[in-house]
């Protein structure tokens, strides 16, 4: 465990991190904060799923990147003078190389999700962008976590092509702070 002046974080295997998420309001959502190299994406996320079944928060986010070491990540720390204290993922630079992550939910079950009822009538679900993080797909093959709008873009647009029959979701995330409004045309 590691503490600052007014709040606790536990490390992992000198690996990860579990802590608020100060990008929500306080007390709302847990991070697991990983160096992808010290530790198998896998393992970060049983043991987000450890957690997950501790707390009843709406979310506990699992994700890391590579390049990064536990020691950035432990220099990334923000103490909220509410007595909250996370890691500032930006600032770890866990988004940077090789970013995955996973969003689990508070008393959320994956077969009566959409994706889940669609699979069970043989419709398969495409995920593209950050609900590709958020929501359980029965064929992981066919979700693509992302954020760059373009590129969410470009695999919706693709994928609309390709399919005959399927559920197409995408998330668009960061096209206001990066361009505005784009106008993207099939």
């Amino acid at each position: 465990m590691s503490s600052g002046e007014n709040g606790r974080f536990l490390v992992v295997d000198n690996a990860m991190t579990i802590a608020d998420n100060i990008e929500s309001d306080p007390g709302l959502a847990i991070n697991i904060t990983a160096a992808l190299d010290s530790v198998p994406f896998e393992k970060v996320v049983e043991v987000g799923r450890i957690v997950r079944g501790l707390v009843s928060v709406s979310r506990v986010i699992a994700f890391g990147g590579s390049g990064v070491s536990i020691d950035q990540i432990l220099n990334a720390r923000v103490e909220m003078e509410n007595g909250f204290i996370g890691i500032s993922a930006p600032k770890s630079g866990v988004y940077e190389k090789d970013y995955q992550c996973v969003h689990l939910g508070y008393k959320v079950d994956p077969q009566v999700q959409i994706t889940g009822l669609l699979h069970q009538a043989d419709i398969p679900s495409v995920l593209i962008g950050k609900v590709a993080d958020i929501v359980h797909n029965p064929i992981p093959s066919n979700s693509y976590p992302m954020v760059p709008t373009e590129k969410v873009m470009r695999i919706l647009i693709e994928k609309v092509r390709e399919q005959n029959t399927a559920f197409l979701c995408a998330n668009v995330q960061d096209c206001w702070a990066r361009w505005g409004v784009r106008i993207f045309s099939l």
